[in-house]
């Protein structure tokens, strides 16, 4: 027969649970898992007001409850993470670098701190880093046309067109209507928009959009 879980008796409350509790090194457990869940409750309460002022732009408002998060759950990665989306968005490129590490330390296949790594790198022209990180995030997401896209933009910012248009008819494969909208976006691709081998590649994929048959409803 299972043993009942003392924790989950309905009806019953925290209090009442731990004095029908006659041992006591178990009692000390039960205890220790009600402070633990308290904490936890606590710290995604300070993730979630974090996450609506971050949406606001009020991003000195959600760094503090994500510093306050990180005392409550200091393993939690996405406190870090957060954090150094708020430094990124207020220009603080290094302190939001070194948030990034933070994240990696606590899961090393967060692939969202990688592809930020590489966004950074990329502003500071540390091309080898910025590759580096990016390919990291490709490995843990495939799929993703974004870190295609900003490789792509990377060999563009080098001067290299030939495998920048390679990187961006990688991405164009994975989502082609979003990459085209974000290319014409982008103020850094203003020269390369300009040339026929952009043009030729745009016109593929237009064609390649308006072929693909209607699904019936």
């Amino acid at each position: 027969m299972p043993e009942e879980d003392i924790t989950t008796v309905d009806g019953w409350t925290r209090e009442e649970i731990i004095r029908k509790i006659d041992d006591g090194v178990l009692k000390l457990e039960v205890e220790l898992y009600y402070k633990q869940e308290d904490v936890f409750e606590e710290g995604m309460k300070r993730m979630n007001l974090g996450n609506t002022y971050f949406q606001l732009g009020n991003y000195k408002a959600a760094s503090l409850e994500y510093e306050e998060g990180i005392k409550l759950l200091p393993d939690e990665k996405r406190f870090y993470f957060n954090l150094g989306l708020v430094y990124y968005k207020t220009g603080f490129f290094l302190e939001s670098l070194k948030m990034m590490e933070k994240c990696l330390k606590k899961d090393r296949k967060y692939a969202k701190a990688y592809y930020f790594r590489g966004i950074i790198y990329l502003l500071y022209k540390s091309w080898a880093n910025s590759l580096n990180n990016f390919k990291k995030a490709l490995l843990l997401e495939p799929d993703n046309p974004k870190i295609y896209y900003n490789i792509s933009c990377l060999y563009f910012k080098r001067g290299d067109l030939k495998r920048g248009l390679y990187w961006l008819n990688k991405a164009f494969e994975k989502e082609p209507q979003l990459i085209i909208n974000q290319v014409f976006k982008d103020k850094d691709l203003e020269k390369v928009r300009s040339t026929d081998e952009f043009k030729e590649m745009i016109n593929e994929v237009r064609e390649s959009i308006s072929e693909k048959p209607e699904l019936e409803a």
